[in-house]
């Protein structure tokens, strides 16, 4: 794939994502755009984290540890303040080593739900996977530009998930039950379900409802699991 063509590719895959996945099976470029995305991950955890003073990002930690004893609390705030200083560094590497497990795992679904409707290569999901990852992509963008132009350094954790269904519409506090599954969800992510839903829907010829609710699927899953945990 030339560069122009993942140029048009990368708007499209937002304006038009029909016609973006129909021009992306068998294209290349899948690798520089994976390359991109890691690269991207890995700046956003360190700014993120680089900037806060290790008793900020002890503190901070330790709001969302949940109920400690006095000796909890001290061994726990000990061992967070050895690795605060480490934290951006962690986060950078451990972020993008998450994002290349998520496109494994994913790819993995859509080559094993492919099979009723053609002949695909694992190789073929994976590159999927990583153009359907760029609603998400965006989202980490949104993180970069708040750190960059935010008035402290020392931000609250909770910061990262900007876009979460807490942070936008329901406002629990920390501590509350369903705090940290809402955090997790990011409104991105339905963008983000409905760009594979348009993808599937283009290169296995699924109807619309069948291909959403195969993009929808592990979402659901992961986070209906998790609410009966709760």
């Amino acid at each position: 794939m030339t560069t122009s063509a993942i140029r048009t590719s990368l708007l499209d895959i937002f304006i038009a994502p029909q016609q973006a996945f129909a021009n992306l099976r068998g294209s290349g470029g899948n690798l520089l755009l994976l390359l991109a995305q890691l690269l991207l991950t890995a700046l956003a955890f360190y700014l993120f984290y680089q900037g806060m003073s290790p008793p900020w990002l002890v503190e901070q930690q330790l709001l969302h540890a949940g109920e400690l004893t006095p000796a909890e609390l001290e061994q726990t705030r000990a061992v967070m303040a050895q690795t605060a200083p480490y934290t951006a560094i962690i986060a950078a590497v451990t972020g993008p080593l998450m994002l290349l497990l998520v496109n494994a795992i994913l790819a993995g679904y859509l080559h094993l739900i492919s099979k009723m409707s053609g002949d695909f290569r694992y190789q073929d999901w994976f590159g999927f996977s990583v153009w359907s990852q760029m609603p998400m992509q965006l989202n980490t963008i949104g993180l970069i530009l708040l750190v960059l132009f935010a008035d402290t350094p020392n931000l609250p954790l909770a910061t990262a998930n900007y876009a979460s269904l807490n942070q936008l519409l329901l406002q629990l506090p920390i501590g509350a039950p369903f705090y940290t599954w809402a955090e997790a969800f990011s409104l991105f992510m339905l963008w983000q379900i409905a760009v594979m839903a348009i993808g599937l829907k283009q290169w296995c010829n699924f109807t619309m409802l069948k291909a959403s609710i195969f993009a929808a699927l592990p979402t659901v899953l992961i986070f209906g699991i998790w609410a009966l945990l709760v």
